[in-house]
């Protein structure tokens, strides 16, 4: 959905972020709450520095999972929680499958080991281990 970012500003106060957004002819305010700023990286910090650094995410986090405050139908809340959503959903996960070798089949992770062939003990150490 397409947006347009009017303002932005920190409130020293309440330490959360407001963005007023022009949306479809309308304009919202976005609150990004202290958490979720303090939720979006680490290290975690509630400052105007980390509200404008990730100023698109929280206002794409806003439409994607944001929820109107009920006192007022204009404005979107960004909490932790939808932060923690949305980081859910950016990240990389490892792959289920591995390349054996050019030209070879496809397996899946992990692949079972055996560890006993790799573990040879010295005579020397067997033996002292026989008379502990």
């Amino acid at each position: 959905m397409e947006y347009s970012i009017i303002s932005a500003w920190f409130d020293d106060a309440e330490k959360c972020g407001r963005v007023a957004l022009q949306l479809a002819g309308q304009t919202r305010t976005v609150i990004v709450t202290r958490r979720s700023l303090l939720s979006v990286a680490s290290p975690p910090r509630a400052n105007e520095a980390r509200l404008f650094q990730f100023l698109h995410s929280f206002c794409e986090i806003a439409l994607a999972y944001g929820r109107c405050d009920p006192r007022h139908a204009e404005t979107l809340v960004v909490t932790a929680t939808d932060v923690r959503r949305w980081r859910r959903g950016h990240t990389q996960s490892e792959p289920l499958w591995t390349w054996q070798g050019i030209g070879s089949t496809i397996t899946s992770v992990p692949h079972p080991i055996d560890p006993s062939a790799g573990l040879r003990a010295s005579a020397e150490t067997l033996e002292r281990f026989a008379g502990a």
